[in-house]
């Protein structure tokens, strides 16, 4: 009977009739003119990032930055007063039987929190930004996360996200 079900499964998954997997074009690619967009793994970045930040790590096919602390900053420079639509792509540090939260905050107002399913690989978290919480010029982006951890191991720092970027995009 085991041998009859798994023949099923392998010619289900022949016949195209399993799920397939949708590939979503690299942010990257399609930047507009006036978003913001934050690279955390690129060295130019590195003058916006404030507290909270370690170095950059290096994951399968992406490069990130690990928040080391429970907040980090990012300086934002704002040119016009809009709501913005607020994208994370992050992964967590995993720590046995927790998951890891994320708090978005903008000039220490609170936006937004999620919970990170337990999973090393990268998800993207999403927002709307209230024009009314954003100050023309600098702001404050501040993630705050539940802990941070020792994987073990050779790695010996804290660490408690990996983010691979920031971005916000004005609406329309």
């Amino acid at each position: 009977m085991l041998r009859l079900s798994l023949c099923c499964f392998v010619f289900l998954m022949g016949q195209g009739l399993a799920e397939e997997q949708v590939l979503r074009p690299d942010i990257r690619e399609t930047l507009q003119e006036h978003d913001i967009f934050i690279d955390a793994g690129m060295r130019p970045v590195l003058k916006l990032m404030g507290y909270g930040w370690g170095d950059n790590a290096h994951q399968q096919g992406w490069s990130g930055r690990w928040i080391t602390h429970h907040e980090a900053d990012v300086l934002l420079e704002v040119a016009e007063l809009t709501d913005y639509h607020f994208t994370l792509r992050a992964a967590p540090a995993l720590k046995m039987d927790k998951l890891q939260s994320i708090g978005l905050f903008i000039n220490n107002r609170f936006i937004a929190k999620w919970v990170c399913p337990y999973d090393p690989d990268p998800k993207t978290y999403s927002t709307k930004i209230p024009a009314e919480k954003l100050n023309l010029g600098t702001n404050t982006l501040s993630l705050r996360i539940g802990y941070t951890t020792v994987p073990g191991g050779a790695e010996q720092r804290r660490l408690g996200l990996q983010v691979d970027y920031i971005h916000l995009r004005p609406d329309a």
